[in-house]
């Protein structure tokens, strides 16, 4: 087959982790020594992101999945321990709604026997919103970005999760085993039968927690101080400074992003930016400190980038520029880039 030339349909088949090894292998050395098939499967992104958030909203199966990636390796193990056979093809493996699945073996603790602990990470790429199903058939949504881990069964009742990033949680009620969001194992989130929403990506300096519906504990387990939340609070916790703020917001502004949209009520543009370069996977580069001082009000659904940016321009002094993709010394390729400048 000419890798320099690769068909839609298998670049399709490679992102719902359909392809063989031989295939997937090609195809990934493709992407990074040539730059149409590095667009063509980007141009296949959009399409199943479109799809995802606009028509059915499509929810992953983490045990069907699970079972399916089993009988795809089950032939290996009699050739290779499972934990580092996963290791090696963990990078491979690709499934639906973009979110690359890993499964991590470790040796229980808690166990004299050689069984083995089975559990899942999940990765949402940049500019995808995924939709998952825990063990316990609590939904969890994954903005773009997004890492959640998780073993393959609560046992005992044990909900626990660890996320990185941002996600909405809609939780099976169990009034006897509260679920439990932990992250940078310090910090954790506490609920029974509720809707809430956790933004705690790495580069930002503060973690944020939003009660829909329901009970929330924010627990900080080095001072071991209790929040609770009510409904339609959002609590913020700046990590450096430990100091806690609460302000009351709507769903439409704290959770719209799970629909593919976005909203801003007052935003400051330090936060537009950032929300604009995460849901449409650029980098954005700002020059100009007093276009900081700008809040924004507006509602995106249904537009692109370019229209997003236009319509902020008509709001405040500023101009932008689109900066394309760029190869790398290594053949990877630099990240699309846009240049905003403020004009007076």
């Amino acid at each position: 087959m000419d890798t320099n030339k690769i068909d839609e349909a298998l670049i399709y088949s490679y992102l719902l982790g359909e392809t063989s090894l031989q295939d997937t292998l090609m195809i990934e050395q493709s992407i990074s020594s040539s730059a149409e098939t590095h667009k063509a499967v980007e141009d296949v992104k959009k399409i199943l992101w479109l799809n995802d958030c606009f028509e059915s909203e499509k929810e992953y199966d983490t045990k069907e999945a699970y079972t399916l990636v089993s009988k795809r390796i089950s032939w290996k193990k009699k050739f290779m321990n499972l934990g580092n056979f996963f290791q090696r093809v963990a990078a491979l493996l690709t499934i639906p709604l973009l979110a690359s699945s890993i499964y991590f073996y470790k040796q229980s603790s808690t166990q004299t026997t050689n069984n083995a602990i089975a559990w899942h990470e999940l990765s949402s790429a940049f500019g995808v919103i995924s939709k998952v199903t825990l063990p316990d058939s609590s939904l969890v949504w994954l903005n773009s970005g997004t890492t959640i881990r998780y073993p393959v069964a609560f046992v005992d009742g044990k909900r626990e999760v660890e996320i990185q990033g941002e996600a909405y949680f809609e939780v099976k009620s169990d009034i006897e085993n509260p679920f439990l969001v932990k992250i940078q194992n310090e910090y954790v989130v506490k609920a029974l039968g509720t809707g809430f929403n956790v933004c705690a990506y790495k580069d930002e300096p503060s973690l944020n927690v939003y009660l829909s519906h329901g009970k929330v504990d924010f627990v900080n387990t080095t001072s071991n101080k209790v929040h609770k939340l009510q409904e339609g609070e959002e609590i913020s916790y700046n990590y450096a400074s430990g100091v806690i703020d609460k302000c009351n917001k709507l769903d439409a502004e704290a959770i719209s992003w799970r629909k593919g949209k976005l909203v801003f009520r007052n935003t400051p543009f330090k936060d537009v930016v950032k929300q604009i370069s995460r849901h449409y996977n650029v980098k954005i580069d700002v020059e100009g400190k007093n276009i900081y001082e700008y809040t924004y009000t507006a509602s995106f659904s249904t537009e692109n980038l370019e229209q997003v940016l236009n319509l902020l321009k008509l709001t405040a002094p500023l101009e932008w520029k689109y900066i394309e993709q760029k190869k790398q010394a290594d053949d990877s390729f630099s990240k699309a880039r846009v240049r905003i400048r403020q004009t007076k």
